[in-house]
């Protein structure tokens, strides 16, 4: 969805809320995931996940708050970032659950090989796990936009 279509979205939730209300957003951060592996005694960044279509719609989203903030429908109250985790029991099982809901994924061979060679190196994987950073906003609903 283009950030026009994310626009008209935060104005029918502007519409919906009532006066005084809090629209409170969730979106991930337009950088890489990291993909980490705990093998033996160890933990280990092996790589990051792709999009092919290079983490497009979290730059929108992005813009499509800025410009509800700037038109005056929404104010800031409060902004933060936490890190969500998906663990998986190995690197094979995160792939396969990040090729079966994630379309846009791409997981380049280099980070299966780096998987390999850190089991290797550090002893038996007991999990694999993917890092996002999550942006977490508190936004007023603002009564006279404009």
């Amino acid at each position: 969805m283009a950030s026009e279509g994310m626009v008209h979205a935060l104005l029918l939730v502007h519409a919906l809320l009532k006066p005084g209300g809090v629209l409170v957003n969730l979106h991930v951060a337009a950088e890489p995931p990291e993909i980490w592996l705990h093998a033996g005694e160890s933990e280990e960044r092996i790589g990051y996940l792709l999009e092919k279509d290079q983490y497009i719609e979290y730059a929108q989203s992005e813009d499509a708050l800025a410009r509800v903030q700037v038109q005056g429908w929404f104010e800031l109250e409060k902004r933060s970032r936490f890190m969500f985790k998906t663990y998986a029991a190995s690197y094979d099982e995160l792939q396969d659950f990040l090729t079966s809901v994630w379309s846009d994924a791409e997981l380049l061979p280099q980070v299966k090989m780096r998987s390999t060679a850190t089991a290797a190196r550090l002893g038996p994987v007991r999990k694999a796990h993917l890092r996002e950073i999550v942006n977490i906003m508190r936004l007023a609903r603002c009564d006279t936009p404009g």
